[in-house]
């Protein structure tokens, strides 16, 4: 089991064995309808909607459908999205594997990135706060503080006891 996320309805949504997508309801652990493969994250919203980073982009399933997202929407498909979160707007969060971080909000994505030496570091972990402030833990990148469109760097420099941020 590499994730595992509930929704309202009681379901256990489950990234297992080969990354692939299951559901557990009514006790037993179902592979889902729907062809996801390679869920590195996912996350039930507010509205229901799950979704799911993968090795190679995101996608959401709502009311049945399942949409993947493409530059289209200014999102890179090709990138491992390792973080998803919510924040408290509804806005969702997905950190990339490449340092990329993305956020969600009226049907488009817009990506920032630090733009010091760590900034390409995977995003591991994400946690919005009620201030506005976006929690951004990465692989040996330290912990980011991102607010009002501006990232902060904490890291053993500055007091970490180390540079990687997993949860």
């Amino acid at each position: 089991i590499f994730s595992v996320f509930p929704d309202p309805a009681g379901h256990l949504w489950l990234s297992a064995g080969r990354e692939d997508l299951f559901v557990y309801a009514a006790g037993q652990i179902t592979k889902a309808a729907w062809d996801v493969h390679g869920i590195k994250a996912e996350l039930v919203d507010r509205q229901g909607n799950v979704w799911f980073g993968k090795k190679a982009g995101l996608s959401r399933l709502s009311r049945g459908n399942l949409e993947s997202f493409g530059p289209s929407s200014g999102f890179d498909y090709t990138i491992e999205i390792h973080a998803l979160a919510e924040d408290r707007h509804g806005d969702i969060w997905a950190g990339a594997g490449n340092g990329v971080l993305y956020r969600f909000h009226d049907g488009k994505f817009n990506a920032c990135q630090a733009d010091d030496q760590w900034g390409g570091q995977a995003i591991w972990s994400l946690l919005p706060d009620e201030d506005g402030t976006v929690w951004v833990g990465t692989f040996r990148g330290g912990l980011l503080r991102f607010k009002d469109g501006r990232f902060v760097r904490y890291t053993t420099e500055s007091g970490l006891h180390d540079n990687i941020i997993c949860q």
